[in-house]
């Protein structure tokens, strides 16, 4: 069973606590995972069978559903593996009731999020960087602390604040595993994984799509893993910091 840190965490210490949370969840996530890898690859199947080809009629509107489809399959399995890590009673049905009624406010929260970040990016890099990841926790917020649009955003950044390295440093770890796992599989089985496909689909075959079904089902899980751990450990530094006040 995974036991949540009582104390503030190292870096590596907080990258350690999402491995356990991730072999101690994997089994009761690898479902919904697999659902949601399954889900989001299939606009990347459209675009690879219709490659150099107008996409059919209405291609556009189905993308969009299944892209809001899969975005709420994120949350929901982020708010279960937190019912997980919290050692709550909730299972999967109360995950399923508790993100479909709250999600007109993380969509909306979204869509503010993800034109704040363009915004700042238009302007310099450097800004919406900062930004995206000082405001990251917003969906948190509202799941977890049951904040609004506004008020999330001020609750990420007031945990967020102070220790954005640090929250930088843990969040960025997991791309680059990742692109070391990549570049590894390449050398070894020379299957570019991620970005032969992206950006020549057709040269890897129909193949891929099951590959990246794979990786996502078994690397997505521990990406929310860190992030969680991550929140937690934010929440653990700013109550040291007003208790000690």
């Amino acid at each position: 069973m995974f036991h949540l840190s009582i104390q503030p965490q190292s870096v590596w210490g907080v990258i350690g606590d999402s491995f356990k949370l991730y072999f101690n969840t994997f089994k009761r996530v690898f479902l919904i995972a697999f659902l949601f890898a399954l889900l989001a690859e299939v606009p990347q199947m459209i675009v690879h069978y219709h490659y150099g080809e107008p996409l059919f009629r209405g291609s556009f509107f189905v993308i969009l559903g299944i892209d809001i489809i899969v975005f709420w399959l994120v949350v929901c399995l982020l708010y279960y593996m937190y019912q997980l890590m919290t050692n709550s009673n909730h299972g999967i049905k109360d995950s399923i009731r508790t993100t479909l009624i709250k999600f007109p406010l993380y969509f909306i929260a979204s869509i503010i999020m993800a034109i704040i970040v363009v915004i700042a990016s238009l302007l310099l890099l450097i800004p919406g960087i900062f930004l995206h990841y000082l405001l990251g926790f917003f969906i948190f917020c509202i799941l977890f602390e049951n904040k609004g649009i506004i008020s999330s955003f001020k609750r990420s950044a007031q945990l967020v604040w102070g220790n954005w390295w640090r929250t930088f440093f843990v969040l960025v770890f997991p791309m680059i595993f990742a692109i070391i796992l990549f570049v590894l599989f390449d050398v070894v089985f020379d299957y570019p994984v991620f970005l032969l496909y992206r950006f020549h689909p057709l040269t890897l075959g129909h193949s891929i799509h099951a590959v990246s079904i794979i990786v996502a089902t078994v690397m997505f899980p521990w990406l929310l893993a860190i992030n969680l751990c991550m929140y937690h450990d934010l929440k653990l530094r700013w109550q040291t910091k007003h208790f000690l006040r």
